[in-house]
């Protein structure tokens, strides 16, 4: 499964059937409604995730769970009791947020002779998206836009990429990508083979006392590859 260039990961088109690995699939259109309209000329299957769902539900048509996970663990209690017949997960249009990783093993296989499916409603939009909505902006000098994220600033998460109205934002940087020279030269590095080994660079750049030097990360270009230290 390939995301997306905000970090989700879209459902395409189509059933794909699996039996000793998942395949989720789903049909892309310009809008998705999750409504009382989802009982009419509803898909038989053997159980719905549907973003206004709750995994308290039994999974019905009606009644949906709300994380494909719960949909994952009725599932594998059909498949440990052993299948007789084809199981379908049916996902309605809309988004999913994914706090941790979403696994499947052999205990969520098929069989040779009945599969597990997991798909998109036809004709509606899903996406399972990691991302984190930051709030609490606030409007600097020099259009600077800031925002306190405790869970930063207590070294317990940490973010590489930011994303406004679906499009990749430019974070804090020096020097910045309009200068004349956006980049700085790395004159000298003390860099090993060992990439977890501290190192030391000396650069054409002015350095300035960094306040919280730990907050720092240098991002570099060398042999053609892309390289991150903080």
């Amino acid at each position: 499964m390939r995301a997306d260039r905000n970090g989700n990961f879209p459902l395409r088109n189509g059933f794909s059937w699996i039996t000793m690995s998942l395949v989720v699939s789903a049909v892309w259109m310009t809008g998705c409604e999750v409504s009382d309209k989802r009982l009419h000329h509803v898909i038989p299957a053997d159980f719905y995730v549907a973003p206004d769902g709750q995994d308290t539900n039994p999974g019905t048509a009606n009644a949906p769970f709300a994380s494909v996970s719960r949909a994952r663990s009725a599932a594998r209690q059909r498949i440990a009791a052993g299948l007789t017949h084809d199981i379908l997960i049916l996902i309605r249009g809309g988004t999913y947020q994914q706090a941790e990783t979403l696994l499947f093993g052999p205990e969520d296989s098929g069989t040779e002779k009945n599969s597990v499916t997991y798909a998109a409603y036809p004709h509606e939009k899903v996406i399972f998206s990691g991302g984190r909505r930051i709030t609490g902006w606030t409007r600097a000098m020099g259009g600077i836009w800031t925002a306190q994220i405790p869970e930063v600033k207590a070294g317990q998460w940490y973010f590489r990429q930011l994303f406004i109205n679906g499009r990749r934002a430019v974070r804090a940087r020096t020097p910045n990508p309009d200068d004349p020279m956006p980049w700085w030269i790395i004159r000298t590095s003390t860099q090993t083979e060992n990439e977890d080994q501290p190192f030391m660079v000396t650069i054409n750049g002015p350095v300035i006392t960094w306040t919280h030097p730990d907050d720092m990360e240098l991002v570099c270009i060398y042999n053609n590859e892309g390289g991150r230290k903080r």
